[in-house]
């Protein structure tokens, strides 16, 4: 969590999003829903 912060300090137009309770993979449920959510930004 360290790094993603220092990350998001040095690059403040990224958005930081924090999962409760999830790792890194993409069949956890919170982690599925964040990235469903953040492409959903990409359409046009």
């Amino acid at each position: 969590m360290v790094s993603a912060w220092e990350l998001h300090q040095a690059w403040p137009e990224a958005e930081l999003i924090v999962v409760a309770d999830a790792g890194h993979s993409m069949a956890e449920p919170g982690i599925r829903s964040a990235l469903i959510e953040a492409t959903d930004k990409f359409l046009i």
